[in-house]
């Protein structure tokens, strides 16, 4: 199926033809000689001939990469095309029918002129096909030609050529106009002015009418991509359909969204490594304000995989990296749902923090956590076909959190005795032969509902803490095992 501009191409030679012949028609008439017939024969052949080779030639230029040089060689064929016909006419109307060349090369110049306008306009329509067609560039590398120039280059073109195609007609009408119509001159002359005022006018008018559809056409466009962006969308890209300021504000609209995408691309990658609460925190807060730190009531989760040292020594390194990837992201996932955020993957352990944005009992939400991780485990199979296990300690104290560090690097933490709690208790679960230990001051915290779950371990001493603690336990690991 050929493309909507290839039409206006053919148009364009029918519509030269006829003002060439127009004109030479008038002429033959105020004149009272003229070559209508014979240049009548020479236009047809020429534009048929013209109008086959760009049926086979163009196409294969709209594939031409890259973008730029693909519109350059398009609008040079087009322009070619009119200059080789006008040249074809100047050979045939001197050379074989022997007319003065004063006198045949205002034919010439005027499809030359015409071939101009026409060229022009026929790069905007593909150009504009092209974009409809989403056949464009997004390249930015491009020589920049202001809008003004442009404009100043095509108004002082026009005046050229208005002047230089009037001058050569008043040449030839001069020298033709016999003796016995000297007096009518003037009309003549006035009527010739009008005719090539009037076409190169109509041909300047509709060279602005299409300009203004592409900028139209291109600025709607841009708007698109912008509301886009707006709503999130970072997949689109301006389309570089001109090398001018639209051109340009193309290329700066896709360098912002680049700059957007590599900012999101950072903030996942922060959120996969601290959590989207603390990422919040990191992103909202000053540095010195991270620097002294804050302090938060929250719980604590510390668990550990049990037997974890032996079956790495019996897997390869990359069996290892692949088992702790596979079940730590369905172990994240379980946190996130109960409103927890992991602060840090320690080998096989996790520690997870409970109530820093939720208003959820922040001890429950870890509980809860840890009962769904305990089933998660019983369900995942490690390479020798057994099922890992898991010991877990939780706690509910106050704690700082903020950054620690140098300059260079940085990382979020949560410091104090809570944290320091929480990791001796889930040491407890090994002695006390219950997956889940939770401290008297989470404990606490639960409903009357989840309390009764809870079996009463006592007090117990742990390590590095001169006082006993009191301590609950669920899941005992006599009961599955």
């Amino acid at each position: 199926m050929r493309q909507p501009e290839k039409f206006q191409t053919y148009a364009y030679f029918a519509i030269c033809l006829g003002l060439v012949l127009g004109h030479e028609l008038i002429y033959s008439v105020y004149a009272g000689q003229g070559r209508f017939i014979p240049l009548a024969i020479q236009l047809a052949v020429l534009f048929s001939v013209a109008a086959v080779a760009d049926y086979w030639i163009s196409p294969r230029l709209e594939t031409l990469q890259p973008f730029a040089k693909r519109r350059i060689v398009a609008y040079a064929f087009d322009f070619g095309i009119y200059l080789l016909v006008a040249l074809m006419v100047l050979l045939v109307e001197v050379a074989l029918l022997g007319r003065p060349f004063g006198l045949s090369v205002d034919i010439a110049i005027g499809i030359g002129v015409f071939g101009y306008f026409a060229a022009l306009d026929n790069a905007l329509r593909r150009q504009l096909g092209w974009f409809r067609r989403n056949e464009v560039s997004v390249d930015g590398s491009f020589t920049l030609v202001p809008m003004a120039q442009k404009f100043s280059i095509v108004m002082t073109l026009t005046i050229l050529i208005l002047a230089v195609t009037i001058s050569l007609s008043s040449y030839r009408l001069i020298h033709s106009v016999g003796a016995e119509r000297v007096d009518q001159l003037p009309l003549y002359f006035l009527l010739e002015v009008m005719f090539i005022f009037g076409a190169l006018l109509a041909l300047l008018l509709r060279l602005i009418n299409s300009y203004t559809r592409n900028i139209h056409a291109f600025l709607q466009e841009q708007m698109n991509v912008l509301r886009s962006v707006q709503k999130g969308d970072l997949d689109l890209r301006a389309p570089i359909m001109s090398q001018d300021e639209l051109g340009l504000m193309a290329v700066q609209i896709n360098a912002m969204i680049e700059n957007l995408r590599d900012r999101d691309r950072l903030h996942k990658t922060l959120e996969r490594v601290v959590g989207s609460n603390i990422m919040e925190k990191l992103l909202s807060t000053d540095d010195d304000a991270l620097k002294r730190g804050q302090e938060d009531e929250v719980a604590i989760m510390f668990c550990d995989m049990r037997d974890f040292t032996s079956m790495s020594e019996a897997a390869s390194a990359e069996e290892v990296i692949l088992f702790l990837n596979n079940f730590f992201s369905d172990l994240s996932d379980i946190v996130a749902r109960h409103n927890g955020t992991i602060n840090k993957f320690m080998g096989d352990a996790v520690l997870a923090v409970y109530g820093l944005e939720s208003d959820n009992n922040p001890v429950e939400d870890a509980v809860r956590s840890v009962l769904e991780i305990l089933e998660h485990t019983r369900q995942f199979m490690l390479p020798d076909g057994s099922h890992p296990d898991m010991g877990a300690g939780i706690h509910f104290g106050k704690v700082m959190a903020g950054t620690i560090g140098s300059e260079q690097r940085y990382e979020y933490t949560f410091l104090g005795d809570a944290v320091n709690t929480a990791s001796r208790l889930e040491g407890l679960t090994k002695r006390l032969k219950y997956r889940i230990v939770l401290s008297r001051d989470g404990y606490l915290e639960l409903p009357e509902s989840m309390r009764d779950r809870f079996t009463d371990l006592g007090k117990q001493r742990v390590r590095g803490k001169s006082e006993q603690i009191h301590v609950y336990g669920i899941e005992p690991k006599s009961a599955t095992s």
